[in-house]
């Protein structure tokens, strides 16, 4: 929902979880995307196929659009939904995080940047800002 948002609406960021044939269903206005994108997705989601996700990802890059793509190895589709078997806490742990750090630095970025910089984990600076996550593993 937050994608689509996204194509239709002037967001300061949007965020997204394992959001299947996002592209297709927003159509031509995907190029209408001006909020920067936080997609989180399962490395080993079946539901989604990668060459779907790739064909969004090559039209965010052909438009210029700013995105952090995130796929977490360990995780399956609804990887964060703690009342679904697929539920995986390291990865929902790790990417509601990421979700906080992304909201913190969009939304507050123009306010602070020096608080923002020093508030994000260093994940968001990588230069790909295309990364796979394999959440530590817990005891």
């Amino acid at each position: 929902v937050s994608f689509l948002a996204s194509c239709l609406l002037p967001l300061k960021a949007a965020v997204t979880f394992y959001g299947g044939d996002m592209g297709s269903l927003a159509g031509d206005r995907i190029h209408q995307i001006t909020a920067p994108l936080l997609m989180c997705w399962g490395g080993k989601d079946a539901h989604i196929a990668k060459q779907t996700i790739q064909a969004l990802l090559d039209t965010l890059d052909d438009d210029n659009r700013d995105y952090v793509n995130v796929r977490f190895s360990q995780a399956d589709h609804a990887f964060f939904c703690d009342r679904r078997a697929s539920y995986h806490p390291a990865s929902a742990a790790e990417s509601w995080e990421l979700v906080k750090s992304f909201w913190k630095m969009q939304l507050s970025l123009k306010r602070d940047l020096a608080w923002g910089i020093e508030y994000l984990s260093p994940v968001f600076f990588r230069a790909s800002r295309n990364i796979s996550l394999s959440p530590a593993k817990t005891e």
